[in-house]
């Protein structure tokens, strides 16, 4: 069984003052945030191998946030191999899919895909039909029984579903 995680970026700094939307940096909600989704990550032996992630600069936040707060609770964050790609920018659930079918790794029983809205709720839905509200920082667990060539509509089984709210209280 293969475990597909989608995570929203934590929540952004609109008065950063950054020149574009791809430049917003996390603000420190976001921030704590992006640090609880790491623990319960290695905490719960979930941590994966691969991470795909957005090149805006909140999305990358997050990851880092992430990794660091996962490996100050477990050193398996070390082997953790993160590709960036600009198409999870501004991506619709299709482009989403094509991007992550081309760039996953074939082999590998987890993969965490760091992106934005709508996307990640529409990819959830399109993968499982279930309907989510996704807030930032909010992460699903997707089960495709055949990997990543089970990548399609209606082939995946939501497993769990955690918004920051009860990721913060866990």
């Amino acid at each position: 069984m293969f475990e597909l995680l989608v995570l929203r970026h934590a929540k952004s700094d609109w008065h950063s003052g950054a020149a574009s939307d791809h430049d917003r940096p996390l603000n420190p909600r976001g921030r704590r945030a992006a640090a609880d989704v790491g623990r319960f990550l290695a905490a719960t032996g979930r941590l994966p191998p691969h991470v795909l992630c957005s090149t805006a600069r909140r999305t990358r936040e997050t990851v880092e946030r992430l990794l660091e707060a996962a490996q100050d609770s477990d050193d398996s964050s070390d082997a953790v191999d993160v590709v960036y790609s600009e198409r999870l920018y501004e991506a619709t659930a299709d482009g989403w899919l094509d991007c992550v079918r081309e760039l996953a790794p074939e082999q590998g029983e987890r993969l965490l895909v760091v992106g934005h809205e709508p996307a990640c709720s529409a990819v959830v839905s399109r993968l499982t039909g279930a309907t989510v509200r996704f807030p930032t920082a909010a992460v699903a667990s997707i089960a495709l029984r055949g990997g990543i060539a089970e990548l399609r509509p209606g082939l995946g089984e939501l497993h769990w579903f955690l918004p920051p709210r009860l990721l913060a209280a866990l």
